[in-house]
């Protein structure tokens, strides 16, 4: 009897999980690649979450895994330095001037230099951080899973402010949601279903809203977007707000029946993504504008590039969608799935860190 190849099944797999037909999907051409982090023998489903960045100065790249190392590389993808910091890694990296900022899974929080990984100050919150510091006017503002925002002095580590949200009574899953920075306001989710709005300086309570769950899961997992004087929040359930970033004031809601985890301004869309599937909405009135069928397993945070909207799955491909339809044009697929967001280097290729714990480079079409 014949048998299918590897790369045939794969390529099956990828057409059936997004409707195309065969043939219609582009594949991205491979510039390098390193393996860093194999996975364990007999583990099924490894996940590597953390999204890498590159540096635009010297072509450098950086990234972290579940086996509690950051790898710096060199533009022609050999390592240049290699730092243990004691715990996975999950948060995407922050890479903002001369600083390299990681939090790992037990809550530590490290700034290194990224020419050397040499450490420079470190900070520990009392909960693991799984989504992205955000940087902004020499602050560091990290949210941790234990529902706080703790802002650092981003130069020496120095402790500014912190917030604690008391946890829910209801349900929640594995997850949580990161912070949005701008325009004097930090803007987290939590997982009693709560919106806070706080403010840079020092982290006062601006505005909060919590809103109703309809199940027993009422946490946002799903960084707040904003968008001028705009909050756009999506709950884990499936219901997507437009708030005002001034008051806090609903202008519109929908249900979407999908389960959402994540959320981007992606073009002219607001777009959200969950286990399955992910849906374009217009901003002005939340109305469905597509939905794009994905591979079973949680999505990888979102990102557009080359008009494209990039999504990466716990156990499928990386995938490129149409941003205008969502018809599915590119795929990606390197084995183990995609779980971190993919970066976009200043040369404009296309960096991808795998669950295989392999990184690649590639010429997105």
């Amino acid at each position: 009897m014949r048998t299918l190849s590897t790369a045939a099944l794969l390529f099956l797999a990828l057409t059936t999980a997004s409707g195309a037909r065969a043939g219609e999907l582009r594949a991205p051409r491979v510039l390098s690649q390193v393996r860093l982090a194999p996975p364990k023998a007999l583990e099924l489903f490894p996940l590597q979450r953390s999204q890498p960045v590159a540096h635009g100065r010297d072509g450098m790249s950086f990234v972290a895994g579940r086996s509690g190392r950051v790898w710096g590389l060199n533009a022609d993808g050999t390592v240049r330095w290699v730092r243990p910091v004691g715990a996975p890694v999950d948060a995407g990296l922050t890479l903002e001037g001369e600083g390299l900022f990681v939090a790992t899974s037990d809550g530590l929080i490290l700034a290194l230099d990224p020419l050397s990984g040499d450490e420079r100050w470190r900070y520990r919150l009392s909960h693991p951080v799984e989504r992205s510091p955000v940087f902004s006017e020499g602050v560091l503002v990290v949210p941790s899973s234990g529902d706080s925002v703790t802002a650092l002095d981003a130069k020496s580590g120095r402790f500014l402010w912190f917030y604690r949200r008391p946890r829910g009574a209801g349900m929640t899953v594995s997850g949580s949601a990161g912070v949005a920075v701008s325009a004097g306001r930090v803007v987290a989710a939590f997982s009693d279903g709560a919106v806070v709005t706080l403010a840079f300086d020092d982290g006062r309570v601006v505005w909060e809203r919590v809103f109703p769950s309809k199940t027993s899961f009422v946490d946002i997992d799903a960084t707040p977007v904003v968008v001028g004087e705009g909050v756009f929040v999506a709950s884990f359930e499936g219901a997507v707000y437009s708030l005002s970033l001034l008051d806090g004031a609903v202008r519109w809601s929908v249900e979407t029946g999908q389960r959402i985890t994540q959320a981007v301004k992606a073009g002219k869309h607001l777009v959200v993504a969950g286990p399955g599937a992910a849906l374009a909405l217009r901003p002005s009135d939340g109305k469905r504008l597509w939905r794009a069928p994905l591979a079973e397993g949680n999505p990888a945070e979102p990102i557009v590039h080359r008009g494209q909207l990039l999504v990466g799955t716990d156990q499928g491909p990386l995938y490129g969608l149409s941003l205008r339809t969502g018809r599915h044009l590119t795929a990606f697929g390197p084995g183990n799935g995609v779980s971190a967001a993919p970066q976009v280097g200043p040369d404009n290729a296309l960096w991808v860190w795998t669950n295989g714990g392999v990184l690649y480079k590639l010429s997105w079409p």
